[in-house]
């Protein structure tokens, strides 16, 4: 994550896409646990 975001680093708003960054990996592995329960035999 922080390899990818070191041409943010000039910007002030750095804390800030972090900061979605964390939510959206947040929300991802909750959606994938949420599909694992629901649909355990495709996996």
């Amino acid at each position: 994550m922080v390899m990818h975001h070191k041409r943010r680093d000039r910007q002030p708003s750095t804390a800030q896409t972090l900061n979605l960054d964390s939510r959206r990996t947040l929300a991802l592995v909750g959606y994938v646990c949420i599909l694992c329960i629901f649909i355990p035999n495709d996996i």
